[in-house]
């Protein structure tokens, strides 16, 4: 349940501040939580999980990688660990398809190196 409302809760909040906003939030919060360091793989599959069980409960559904990557950062950070919150596109066609992944010291391993040299990273939030 907590991670339900965590991914609905930075996903609106991303909606109304924007991006940069939610991260630097995501950032202090995560200072005044802290928790023992472990693998963020464990998490990631659980988002992956939440995602594919309870989509209908969800805000943004369509885009499970901005709510995950928002959690997984705002974890990584409670565990004192340098990530950044990367945010690419790629062309498919006409349109440009955008994707977010969390990169840097200790990252989660959910996306493999060939998935993401697909995207042209535009932002990265730290």
């Amino acid at each position: 349940m907590r991670m339900l409302l965590l991914c609905n809760g930075f996903v609106l909040l991303s909606g109304v501040l924007g991006i940069a906003r939610t991260v630097r939030f995501a950032a202090a919060a995560a200072r005044l939580f802290p928790l023992a360091p472990r693998s963020l793989d464990r998490l990631d599959r659980r988002l992956s999980r939440l995602y594919r069980r309870r989509s209908r409960w969800l805000v943004a559904s369509d885009q499970p990688c901005l709510g995950s990557g928002l959690v997984l950062f705002f974890y990584a950070r409670r565990m004192r660990r340098h990530v950044r919150l990367v945010v690419g596109g790629r062309q498919q066609g006409d349109a440009v398809v955008w994707h977010c992944w969390i990169a840097g010291d200790g990252a989660p391993r959910g996306d493999s190196a060939d998935e993401l040299g697909e995207y042209v990273p535009m932002l990265e939030y730290a």
